[in-house]
């Protein structure tokens, strides 16, 4: 077993460049990696474990592997079982260059644990190949306004997607759409819709959302038709009430529009007000079977 387990690097940076861990259990475990950087690029991880439960990282965390086929780049491109659960990944992107972490062109041959780590910058994991039993649950990502994020999240989101992981999947779909909106080129009318996909659903990943929203919409609904009672052309609220005329339009939408064929009339107004209410509710009713079925759906 080689540990660095509770090891500090203070000094400077830390480099592992190419080193070579194999067989047995490499361990970082609570090690702080504070006095810069850490470069592990084209370590071979080919033994049965690598720990860096914990660790924390201050500056750029360097894990990426050479892209190129032949043997000895395969070889350096390996990570077998490996855990980083609760790991502090602090370094931030600055303009283009990425002072985050990457795992750029890594193969993970057996588990990865990545749970309740935190990402201050989009982590990269262009090119990778990742195992069927990768975790993300509780873990932080907060950055969705740098350089490349929304590529960085983009590229786990179809990697969740290979391997069936659809909560995964959906979280990191989530916070592509939000970088998206925090792109200077991307149209003010897709934020506007981005932003209340967000607040309504939470990007289809929540399913009482739409709910509350819809019991929330009718409520305010009820409270102007019980404002409007009274005035011209609203003989149909004193006859139904605004509570129960708000209750028509979620689950008989579009109804204002016959009553007068049954002796309750209603101006064009009220007809236009319930007209909205129906078409909200029936936005928030789909958003509600959308969320469901992207929670509970199966290949």
């Amino acid at each position: 077993v080689t540990t660095f387990l509770d090891a500090g690097f203070s000094g400077g940076p830390a480099r592992f460049i190419r080193a070579e861990f194999i067989g047995g259990s490499v361990i970082f475990s609570e090690t702080q990696f504070t006095g810069g950087d850490a470069y592990f690029h084209g370590a071979q991880f080919s033994c049965g474990y690598s720990g860096f439960e914990k660790a924390k990282f201050s500056g750029f965390a360097d894990f990426s592997a050479p892209g190129g086929e032949n043997k000895e780049d395969s070889d350096k491109r390996i990570f077998r079982e490996v855990h980083f659960g609760g790991a502090r990944f602090e370094g931030k992107s600055k303009g283009n260059n990425n002072y985050g972490v990457t795992f750029e062109n890594r193969r993970f041959l057996q588990q990865a644990s990545f749970e309740d780590c935190f990402f201050a910058s989009a982590p990269r994991f262009h090119g990778c190949e990742l195992h069927p039993d990768t975790e993300f649950s509780g873990a932080e990502f907060p950055d969705t306004k740098s350089d490349g994020s929304d590529r960085a999240y983009r590229t786990l989101k179809l990697a969740m997607e290979s391997v069936r992981s659809r909560n995964e999947e959906a979280m990191f779909y989530a916070l592509e759409q939000k970088s998206l909106r925090h792109r200077s080129d991307t149209r003010q009318s897709a934020k506007i819709v981005s932003y209340l996909y967000e607040i309504m659903s939470d990007y289809g990943r929540d399913f009482i959302l739409p709910i509350f929203w819809l019991l929330f919409v009718s409520f305010v609904f009820s409270q102007f038709y019980g404002d409007l009672a009274g005035a011209v052309g609203t003989e149909c609220l004193q006859k139904m009430g605004n509570v129960g005329f708000a209750v028509q339009q979620i689950f008989r939408p579009f109804e204002i529009w016959k009553l007068a064929t049954n002796g309750v009339s209603c101006g064009l107004g009220i007809k236009l007000i319930g007209t909205v209410q129906s078409l909200a509710t029936l936005s928030l009713f789909a958003l509600f079977l959308l969320a469901l079925r992207r929670r509970f759906k199966m290949d």
